[in-house]
């Protein structure tokens, strides 16, 4: 059956000879012109701020976990120092000396603030993780049954001693619980 295009007016022949109608045009035009989706096939695109400048909450969680969680893959092989001062220069456009400066910066405050007279305690920022000063108990020297020797052995006691203790936060903690 030929289509000489005058039994249908919203009817064309294009240049392959396939006939298309106006509104197949005007639905083409329209899937062409709507903005992909971003994020993860089925998710709703992420909020931005509003009008009035408000964050919303997960524009908040992006901005607390940097680039936001969807663009974070695993790193697979273990990374040595140098490695990691490299990645980090890569991922904020810095130099590597400016990154290695800040890694040294960031050490000493720490140590500053768990050396005696210090703080004492201290929130790493963006990491999801506190250090304290914390303290061992003091042990008294006690007797134990070996079940190996099947004898009493003599365990040494210990003096209390100053420690560093680490919390991470439910987002890291989270974000390393993901299967």
């Amino acid at each position: 059956m030929a289509n000489t295009g005058a039994a249908n007016p919203n009817t064309k022949t294009g240049a392959g000879g396939a006939a298309k109608t106006s509104t197949a045009r005007a639905a083409t035009a329209k899937t062409a012109k709507s903005p992909p989706a971003r994020g993860a096939p089925g998710q709703a695109p992420a909020k931005r701020a509003t009008a009035s400048g408000k964050r919303t909450a997960s524009n908040q969680q992006q901005g607390r976990q940097g680039a936001g969680p969807a663009s974070l893959r695993p790193i697979r092989k273990h990374q040595s120092r140098a490695d990691i001062i490299a990645s980090i220069a890569a991922d904020t456009g810095a130099d590597l000396r400016t990154v290695e400066q800040v890694t040294r910066s960031l050490s000493s405050t720490l140590t500053r603030h768990l050396m005696p007279g210090g703080s004492g305690r201290v929130e790493i920022p963006y990491l999801g993780a506190a250090l304290w000063r914390g303290r061992l108990a003091a042990r008294k020297a006690r007797t134990m049954m070996s079940p190996l020797l099947k004898r009493e052995v003599q365990i040494p006691g210990r003096k209390a001693q100053p420690v560093a203790r680490l919390r991470t936060h439910a987002v890291l903690r989270e974000a390393v619980a993901r299967v």
